[in-house]
């Protein structure tokens, strides 16, 4: 779990600091590679703080609205607490370290 969040931060970090492998990437994915246009404008929308803050911390807010999202279909998140779902201490560990700020003391933004 420790290699998956970590590779999950850097992929983060890369994506921030690297505008034109994050462009292609993209391309290859949404499959416009030609419309340079959409890529870039996507990347913009995507690439901020608010949809990818540079920790990954999870939020209780955010598991809420998954769990109100399944309620329907699963009637067990109803009464689930988003508490039940978190364990930080994978990215706490990285964090307190200070390998995310590490990253980006390297390459700022």
């Amino acid at each position: 779990m420790k290699r998956y969040v970590k590779s999950q931060i850097d992929a983060v970090h890369l994506m921030k600091t690297d505008r034109k492998t994050s462009v292609a990437v993209l391309g290859k994915y949404m499959r416009q590679a030609a419309n340079q246009g959409i890529l870039e404008r996507s990347y913009d929308l995507t690439a901020t703080d608010q949809k990818y803050p540079r920790k990954q911390y999870p939020t209780l807010a955010g598991i809420q609205t998954v769990l109100n999202a399944i309620a329907d279909d699963n009637p067990k998140a109803k009464a689930a607490r988003p508490e039940q779902f978190v364990d930080a201490r994978f990215i706490k560990e990285l964090d307190d370290g200070g390998y995310i700020d590490g990253l980006y003391k390297k390459s700022p933004r």
